[in-house]
C-alpha cells in the first residue's frame, strides 16, 4: 500500500471501540484484543511494543513482524472488525497491547480493558486506572494504551514477600552491626 493510499484509508476509517481481555497466570498473560472499525478499511497498521524479558506467541489472527523493538504490520480488517490474540511469556508486570493506527471515534467508554486471573492488584500503581468488578479488574481509558501495567499480580505478590524478608534480614544485620560497634566503643572507654 502506497503512502497516499494509506493516508486515504487512515482518513476514512476510524476506531469505533476496543475490547481487550487479559487473562493472567503465574508465568504468562493471554491477550484477546477486538476492535470495531467504522467505515471499514482494507487493512490497518498495528503496532505492539516489545519489552525486555518477554516473548510473544501469536495464537489467533495475523503474526506481526519484528522491527526495531516492535511487532508491526498491516493487518487485513474483516467486515468492520479486527481480532488479535497472543500470549506474553516472561515478565508480565507490563503487558503490551496492540495499537491500531486509527483515530478513536467512539465516545467515553469506547475502550474497555479487563484483567482476570489476578487475586490482588495494587490499584494505585496500575496503568491505566483500574477498578475492581467482582473477580475482574476493569479500565476504561479514553484511548488504546500501548501497554497495561499490572503490579501486584499472583507471581509479583510472591516477589514482594521475598523482597520484604530480604529487607528485614538486611535491617537486622545493620542493627546487629551497630549494636556490636556500640559495645566495642563502650568497652574501649572503660
Amino acid at each position: 500500500m502506497t503512502g497516499a493510499a494509506w493516508a486515504s484509508v487512515a482518513l476514512l476509517a476510524q476506531l469505533g471501540s476496543a475490547t481487550i481481555d487479559i487473562r493472567v497466570s503465574d508465568s504468562a498473560a493471554v491477550v484477546d484484543a477486538r476492535y470495531r472499525i467504522l467505515d471499514a478499511a482494507d487493512a490497518v497498521r498495528v503496532v505492539v511494543i516489545r519489552f525486555p524479558r518477554q516473548r510473544v506467541e501469536w495464537l489467533d489472527g495475523p503474526v506481526l513482524r519484528t522491527a526495531d523493538g516492535l511487532y508491526e504490520g498491516m493487518v487485513a480488517a474483516g467486515p468492520s472488525q479486527l481480532h488479535l490474540r497472543y500470549r506474553v511469556i516472561g515478565a508480565i508486570d507490563r503487558i503490551p497491547l496492540p495499537v491500531p493506527s486509527l483515530a478513536l471515534a467512539g465516545s467515553a467508554g469506547a475502550v474497555s480493558i479487563r484483567v482476570t486471573g489476578i487475586e490482588a492488584l495494587r490499584l494505585d500503581d496500575a496503568f491505566p486506572r483500574f477498578a475492581r468488578d467482582g473477580a475482574e479488574f476493569v479500565a476504561r481509558p479514553t484511548s488504546v494504551p500501548s501497554f497495561v501495567r499490572v503490579p501486584g499480580g499472583n507471581r509479583l505478590f510472591t516477589n514482594r514477600v521475598a523482597d520484604g524478608v530480604v529487607l528485614a534480614m538486611v535491617t537486622l544485620a545493620i542493627a546487629l552491626g551497630l549494636w556490636r560497634e556500640w559495645h566495642r566503643r563502650r568497652r574501649a572507654r572503660a
